[in-house]
């Protein structure tokens, strides 16, 4: 509105404000990079990150094919993650490992746990046969972003919600009753 214009104020939903965080603080604990959310609100990872959850008839389909019906995924093709955010996960993930075995820096991040795998299974194969290195690790990295930010922007959103909750004044009274002093 224009008076949020004015005021240089706006107004966003708690659970986006919290999507928002989450997705900064994975991308930076966890990959470390620099997803600037809250100055880029639809960023490259927040605009990802929405199109993971971003349900659709067809979408609805897909995952339910894929968690119900696994055996048919090859002859379909669906994919839980839609194919724009496979490719920028996938192209974000290898080059900040690619950059990271080049620098040697150490972040303890999920990144150099990535790293340290592959190189710990290089010339090894697992009982399947399965060789830890391109899509697998970028798999690992990609769950931790689509698991993490809307689980946890939800939890935090509901938590607020019900800690705001007329019908429930008990938790403020108890909080309040606590911090005074007897």
């Amino acid at each position: 509105s224009l008076e949020c214009e004015t005021n240089k104020s706006f107004i966003m939903e708690i659970k986006e404000f919290f999507a928002l965080d989450t997705t900064d603080g994975i991308a930076t604990v966890a990959y470390g990079v620099q997803a600037n959310c809250f100055k880029q609100t639809n960023g490259e990872f927040r605009r990802h990150g929405r199109a993971v959850f971003d349900f659709s008839v067809r979408r609805s389909l897909e995952f339910m094919v894929v968690f119900f019906m696994p055996h048919l995924v090859p002859y379909l093709g669906f994919k839980v993650l839609p194919l724009t955010t496979t490719e920028f996960l996938r192209s974000t993930i290898n080059y900040v490992m690619e950059q990271r075995e080049l620098s040697g820096k150490k972040r303890n991040d999920l990144i150099d746990i990535l790293i340290e795998f592959k190189n710990s299974t290089k010339n090894k194969k697992s009982a399947s046969g399965l060789v830890y290195e391109g899509d697998i690790l970028v798999a690992q990295a990609a769950l931790f972003f689509t698991a993490g930010f809307e689980s946890s922007s939800a939890t935090m959103s509901f938590a607020l919600y019900e800690l705001a909750s007329p019908e429930d004044r008990r938790v403020g009274t108890e909080c309040t009753d606590r911090g005074t002093p007897q």
